[in-house]
């Protein structure tokens, strides 16, 4: 089969990179010919890999003995001469969607496979109109999850991803590209992440010390000395990568006396700040830091190491998840982990402290990560014990064969293989979209879905979503009845109807407000001039019953929280553009105050109206609510009616 992937490919860092390299390796060792179209070269400098003239067989690999290879394919950089226009942009859009439409028809190319939205999904939206050839996309986390958050690029995305042949995602996502109105026939499930035996093993051969000064990029030199422990991180840096909490812990390891090399794999992001705050730990004498190197290099870095460091905390991408526990597990290296990141493991029930793991519940308590940490400077050979417990864990992960199996898979689009299962039965899907309400009902609920069955003719192609919104209007009806089954009083089964219909109602798509100001950090006294507006994408609703610990146990949606007994409640229903809904429980003031939010009235006539004495409270509040998207700021004049 001929493949046109349109999407990110190294040099560019990362993980989608990274992934769509190991995809085009995977189907290309199967025997497919894969045409990679990418703006690779045009990549920044601090998110650049370091590459050199030696790895071309890497970065293009071929298999003789399949007829499988890939080739890369890269548009004409840009150039003012040749490419200026005013407002002055890159045009990455039209330049990958024509190359991709060339490759296509040049090379007849099948399928296109399009990763991350922004701009290879739109580009391979335009090449696949071109030229009549499906598209299947996949998406990140953070094009989902951030990018698509913008009304404007969710409408453009969305209409992509309803007209695409295939959209690959995982299955907690499944119901947000339903409320989408993407075709359930049209998911598939994503392939597991591959760990190539050929660059993550025991086996790997660490980086040598001329290795490590010749990539050197930090300002001190290469101060690496191969005789003592070291302590590794890999990836972009940030607060929230926990980059600084391991310098901040590095530094008490360093005031107690000890020696050791510390070694960033982090590239030429946020280099300054890096060197600042390493040279004010007093870490510059033993820190050296690395460009970013290509997926098939990052084992010999790991096994450059005592211990590596992933200490991801306080992401705002819930559904992020990193690969990188999985990549230093199976290289046998002891595995430093952050609590947060522990717990999005799927095997995180088989790691124990001390034992496989590091574990750091909270990376800004530096005194505890520098307590984990010593345990590597100290005893290496323990460290190095706690690091061949945690790959023999690596035995167990998905092969790199069974990576290209799941790939063969996917780009075999008619194939019934990874597709999203459809519910069997009214019942599967009522527990698919109501699993609360089943739980409620708990031996009863059998008898309810045929009750509904029996009352209510509904049709198949009215959708999933309006199946159960039928449902939650059939019990109504029945109030009583339906109340007597579950065991419940009228007025408590009433409240969980309403909170389940709101739920339902913020999981499917709709118009969006737009914010004419969004982005913009407003100081106090120009937001006391705005107008704030409820936005149109928000239902509130009011309980008297303590629902919400129903719906929202063990966890819950971010932002609820449950009541205390025979406490009202009031809780905010936030439909976003790319449907992560969000519900909010709303105190009394709060309530008010977005009761009062209708355009008009300026944020200084709320401030006046609600708590003169309290205003540094009602704007954060406001600042608040408008980051969650209840609402939105106008200028004071387009508010007046």
């Amino acid at each position: 089969m001929k493949i046109c992937f349109v999407g990110k490919y190294p040099p560019i860092e990362g993980g989608v990179s990274a992934q769509n390299y190991w995809a085009a390796a995977a189907l290309a060792s199967r025997g497919h010919e894969v045409y990679v179209v990418t703006n690779s070269n045009e990549v920044e400098e601090r998110f650049r890999q370091r590459l050199d003239g030696a790895e071309a067989a890497d970065y293009e690999p071929q298999f003789p003995a399949t007829g499988g290879a890939v080739r890369v394919i890269r548009p004409e950089p840009m150039t003012p001469r040749r490419m200026a226009h005013i407002p002055s942009s890159n045009p990455s859009v039209s330049k990958l969607a024509g190359l991709a439409a060339a490759t296509i028809r040049e090379n007849g190319c099948e399928l296109i496979v399009a990763y991350y939205f922004e701009p290879y999904v739109v580009a391979g939206h335009l090449a696949s109109t071109f030229t009549g050839t499906p598209m299947m996309v996949e998406h990140a986390g953070s094009d989902l999850d951030r990018l698509m958050r913008v009304p404007e690029l969710a409408t453009v995305y969305k209409e992509i991803l309803r007209s695409a042949a295939t959209v690959v995602t995982k299955p907690s996502l499944v119901h947000r590209f339903l409320g989408m109105g993407v075709a359930r026939e049209a998911l598939r499930f994503g392939p597991p992440y591959p760990l190539p035996t050929s660059a993550f093993s025991p086996e790997a051969v660490p980086l040598d010390p001329g290795e490590i000064a010749a990539a050197s990029i930090d300002e001190f030199g290469s101060r690496f000395d191969p005789a003592l422990p070291t302590i590794g991180m890999y990836g972009k840096p940030g607060d929230r990568k926990g980059t600084f909490d391991l310098i901040a812990a590095l530094a008490v390891l360093a005031g107690r006396g000890l020696r050791f090399n510390a070694l960033f794999l982090s590239g030429r992001s946020q280099l300054d700040r890096m060197r600042a705050d390493l040279r004010a730990a007093g870490l510059a004498d033993r820190t050296t830091i690395l460009d970013f190197v290509p997926p098939w290099r990052v084992g010999r870095f790991i096994r450059t190491c005592d211990a590596v460091c992933f200490l991801e905390r306080d992401f705002p991408i819930g559904i992020h998840g990193p690969v990188v526990p999985r990549e230093v597990l199976a290289c046998g290296v002891c595995l430093v982990l952050s609590g947060e990141i522990l717990e999005k493991q799927s095997y995180a029930h088989r790691l124990t402290d001390q034992g496989n793991v590091l574990v750091v519940t909270d990376p800004k308590e530096h005194e505890k990560l520098a307590a984990q940490l010593e345990i590597v400077v100290r005893d290496p050979a323990g460290a190095a014990r706690i690091g061949a417990a945690g790959g023999a864990l690596g035995a167990d992960f998905d092969s790199f064969e069974t990576f290209a199996d799941a790939w063969e898979s996917l780009v075999d689009i008619e194939s019934p293989a990874r597709r999203v299962p459809a519910p069997r039965t009214t019942a599967d899907l009522l527990v698919e979209f109501t699993p609360k309400l089943a739980e409620l009902f708990g031996p009863a609920w059998p008898g309810v879905v045929v009750e509904f069955e029996a009352a209510c003719d509904i049709d198949a192609a009215s959708g999933d979503f309006a199946a159960a919104e039928a449902f939650c209007q059939h019990l109504t009806r029945r109030l009583d009845q339906a109340a007597l089954a579950a065991g419940v009083s009228p007025a408590y089964l009433a409240d969980a109807l309403r909170f389940q219909q709101a739920r339902l109602w913020a999981s499917q798509d709709g118009p969006h407000d737009r914010d004419g100001h969004a982005g913009i950090r407003f100081s106090p006294a120009l937001l006391r001039q705005m107008a704030p507006r409820r936005a149109g994408t928000v239902r509130v609703e009011s309980f008297d019953h303590n629902v919400t610990d129903l719906f929202c146990r063990p966890t819950g949606p971010v932002g609820v929280r449950t009541t205390q007994p025979g406490e009202r409640s009031v809780v905010c229903f936030v439909r976003r553009p790319n449907l992560d809904h969000r519900e909010l429980r709303l105190n009394a003031a709060t309530d008010r105050l977005l009761d009062l939010c209708d355009g008009h009235r300026t944020v200084g006539d709320l401030v006046a109206a609600l708590a003169p004495a309290a205003e540094a409270d009602v704007l954060r509040a406001l600042v608040d609510l408008r980051r969650e998207g209840v609402v939105v700021l106008e200028d004071a004049a387009q508010g007046t009616p």
